[in-house]
């Protein structure tokens, strides 16, 4: 899962890199990343992925949400299409999003 990646190397190496048997036994025999995670990456268009979200989504989607979609394709669609169902739902205290709302309360 998400931590072998990350031993993998997929989120960089930290400074100092990993205790070496600790990586041994959490990669095993899968593959090491080496260089920088980013620079396997084809190059992309950002301003053009943008202008086709905006058309996709709406007039929402921001130079942010491009990036996002760059690297998270699946994750910003499901994002989006929330998004588009729901409205902005970080305008909803805590609270009120974890539970139901009382009735007749607003």
């Amino acid at each position: 899962g998400d931590v072998v990646r990350y031993f993998q190397g997929y989120l960089g190496i930290p400074h100092g890199g990993f205790p070496e048997q600790l990586r041994k036994d959490v990669v095993g025999d899968r593959e090491m990343v080496t260089g920088r995670p980013g620079a396997t990456l084809p190059p992309i268009d950002l301003k053009r992925l943008e202008q086709s979200m905006r058309e996709s989504f709406g007039d929402w989607v921001t130079e942010e949400d491009a990036l996002s979609a760059a690297l998270y394709p699946e994750v910003f669609n499901d994002f989006a299409a929330f998004y588009n169902e729901y409205g902005d739902i970080s305008v909803l205290p805590t609270p009120l999003f974890l539970s139901n709302m009382e009735v007749g309360k607003e």
